[in-house]
């Protein structure tokens, strides 16, 4: 399976909806907006590890 998305990747049919991006400090906020239900995408939640 993970070849046939490779695939599909590197001929440039596959293309994923990245709607929002949200830090992880605003994680209610991601939230709030996936229940409005006006997202056309994925939202997208940014981990950033500790330095």
């Amino acid at each position: 399976m993970m070849r046939h998305f490779r695939d599909l990747i590197g001929a440039g049919k596959f293309r994923p909806v990245i709607d929002r991006r949200y830090p992880l400090g605003q994680i209610v906020d991601a939230y709030r907006y996936v229940e409005t239900g006006q997202k056309i995408g994925h939202v997208v939640i940014t981990v950033v590890p500790p330095n």
